[in-house]
């Protein structure tokens, strides 16, 4: 029976995420489009018409026989160069896009946009349950969701980013139910993280990290008498059976499409497929960082940890910081067993998912760009890390007016960080702190996936009434997709030409396609005269010029 202090903290927590809700359901339209979000549609197109297909076939029935949105995707998912993407997301939001009847592609982008808040907000609450696990205190719980909301790039990017946000999220999801398993292993309990694992590991394969961590726990917990070994033994059987079921039925590559020499071992080869395709991931480009062009293959060791530190608050670094000096060096009091208690074990687990993977990464060499989106996974274990910290630092001292400080310079912080947040919006995606020095925008890239094109379009449709535009883009830029989400009015206006001589309008941000691009985005800087530009923090981050006002080469 709940007490009344619970039952107002359940309205008051209910009321927080009702709130972020609303917050995402003003605020989703602001956003561009993605590089990759058609890609991801693709995806979950191509899947899903795989599936349709399939119960046709079996059912003699004609389902979306007539859907031309759905017929544009009719490819064979065994042929198909990007098969081996999970779409637990993909697939469920091109569903409802069909069943809802969305046939403009910027009602479509939208959607997509909302449907990913949502999962990122499953993500925050996933945060928070963790931390009230660990901590048993919902204002340290309520301090971790705040923190991951107001991570200026994780928000943006909660409504756009349709892989890196959906998988940190449903990995966080995964991490809440592994953790509530080991805390008490039962039959549901061990079913119910059997399916989020599967839901994560469909969506990125990467998540595989969890069933090898769940049956490692379990077995370490087993051998030191903590939970008996027989049921130790079935529990991870009962996981990793529902594991390998959903895994299996969330991703129909696995059993679509097959063909007639196919066997039951058929899946197993596919899934080893996708782990060859991971390590040798099929990307090259060059990459700006810390103030030079790197090959994807080639890059510094330390190119994750300067990323992570230069765009994540700096409190949340400190704290972070003091986190994991505090679980080492209570890991080395305990000698051989590592843990004595519970909590002792969930921080444990906290420090081996926000340092492994990083370092995994490195000592692999594995291709990552675009900052360090493809690790954003470890991000809910920072966080959880640095609430660790602030523990330690709130105990140094039972003084009021040092506890007082430490609480205000918590949230002075929040506030400065929601103020930069409501400046820079839409384009919280360019947040760097201190850290990264005055000239930030020379040392990395910045909107590399080109969020800024679609404001860029529709000040130019605004500034210019001209029946027919030409543009041109220089660099990386995702104009072709950015004219997807421009309304209809708008959007046969423009045409996208290669050649910046012809066109009317030529437009950049600034990430470089060649190494030659370096030189002409320092040249534009210097001579040429921008017909608008949008800027964070006086730094410029897309530029349109008239291409009558560009220097000649």
């Amino acid at each position: 029976m709940s007490t009344p202090g619970t039952a107002i903290r359940r309205v008051a927590q209910s009321c927080a995420f009702l709130c972020l809700f609303l917050l995402g359901a003003v605020l989703f339209k602001d956003y561009g489009i993605a590089f990759d979000e058609p890609i991801n549609r693709r995806n979950g197109g191509i899947s899903f018409n795989a599936v349709v297909n399939t119960v046709n076939r079996a059912l003699s029935t004609e389902y979306f026989a007539d859907d031309p949105e759905t017929q544009q995707f009719n490819v064979d998912l065994n042929q198909y160069q990007d098969r081996d993407y999970g779409v637990a997301f993909d697939l469920p939001v091109f569903f409802l896009e069909r069943v809802l009847g969305l046939n403009d592609s910027r009602s479509q982008y939208q959607f997509r946009h909302i449907l990913t808040f949502l999962v990122f907000m499953a993500g925050v609450a996933a945060v928070y349950h963790i931390a009230l696990l660990r901590f048993s205190d919902w204002r340290l719980a309520t301090v971790a969701a705040v923190m991951l909301v107001l991570s200026p790039r994780m928000f943006a990017e909660a409504f756009y980013n349709n892989k890196d946000i959906v998988f940190m999220a449903t990995f966080a999801v995964a991490g809440y139910t592994l953790l509530r398993l080991i805390s008490r292993p039962t039959l549901g309990r061990s079913v119910v993280h059997g399916l989020a694992s599967a839901v994560a590991i469909d969506v990125r394969i990467m998540a595989v990290m969890i069933p090898l961590a769940t049956v490692v726990l379990l077995g370490v917990l087993a051998l030191r008498g903590e939970i008996r070994v027989r049921w130790a033994i079935f529990t991870a059987l009962c996981y990793m059976l529902t594991a390998m079921i959903f895994v299996y039925v969330l991703w129909p590559w696995l059993w679509t499409g097959t063909t007639a020499g196919s066997d039951w071992f058929t899946p197993f080869r596919k899934v080893a497929e996708v782990f060859g395709n991971m390590s040798s991931f099929r990307w090259s480009g060059w990459i700006q960082f810390a103030g030079s062009l790197y090959p994807a293959g080639m890059l510094p060791k330390y190119y994750l940890p300067v990323w992570i530190a230069v765009t994540t608050p700096i409190l949340y670094l400190a704290l972070c910081s003091v986190g994991i000096a505090a679980t080492i060096l209570r890991a080395l009091r305990c000698k051989l067993r590592l843990w004595n208690r519970e909590e002792e074990l969930q921080d444990l687990v906290f420090l081996a998912f926000a340092v492994l993977p990083i370092a995994a990464v490195i000592l692999l060499k594995s291709v990552v760009y675009d900052g360090w989106r493809q690790v954003y996974f470890v991000y809910p274990w920072i966080i959880l890390l640095a609430v660790r910290g602030l523990t330690v630092v709130f105990s140094a001292s039972q003084r009021q007016a040092y506890r007082y400080a430490v609480c205000g310079i918590l949230i002075a912080s929040f506030m400065q960080t929601a103020y930069w947040m409501k400046t820079a919006h839409p384009y919280q995606n360019v947040y760097f702190n201190a850290l990264a020095g005055d000239r930030w925008d020379r040392a990395f890239e910045m909107d590399y996936w080109g969020l800024s094109n679609l404001a860029g379009l529709q000040e130019i449709a605004r500034r210019d009434s001209s029946a027919h535009i030409t543009i041109a883009h220089l660099g990386i830029s995702s104009v072709n997709q950015a004219l997807l989400m421009l309304p209809k009015e708008d959007r046969g206006r423009f045409k996208v030409i290669d050649d910046p001589g012809r066109a009317d309008y030529v437009v950049t941000n600034y990430r470089p396609l060649v190494l030659e691009d370096a030189a002409t985005f320092a040249r534009l800087r210097q001579d040429a005269r921008p017909y608008f530009e949008i800027q964070v923090d006086d730094k410029s981050i897309y530029s349109v010029f008239k291409a009558s006002d560009l220097p000649r080469q």
